[in-house]
């Protein structure tokens, strides 16, 4: 789920909804970019409360981040086609 609208500046760019209640949000970044001191603050927030949040620069990294909220080891899937992380630029 994209998460956008006014005041929002600092909220990650995705919350992931799992099974079972699980949520994980996810800040995605370009490789070499970091997030803001604001989107940092957020992320370090939402992992005070329980919920895994993190930066990804790519697919392993969101990949792992999700796995690590359902609480699974890193298992890389065959897909034939893997969504790049830029494509919500613009959105």
């Amino acid at each position: 789920m994209k998460l956008n609208g006014p005041g929002k500046r600092s909220e990650p760019d995705r919350m992931v909804l799992l099974l079972r209640g699980q949520v994980c949000f996810i800040e995605f970044k370009r490789p070499g970019q970091q997030a803001t001191l604001k989107q940092a603050a957020r992320l370090n927030q939402l992992r005070a409360l329980g919920y895994v949040a993190g930066v990804a620069h790519d697919w392993d990294e969101c990949l792992a981040l999700v796995q690590e909220s359902r609480g699974m080891q890193l298992i890389r899937p065959a897909l034939a086609f893997q969504p790049r992380l830029n494509d919500h630029v613009g959105d």
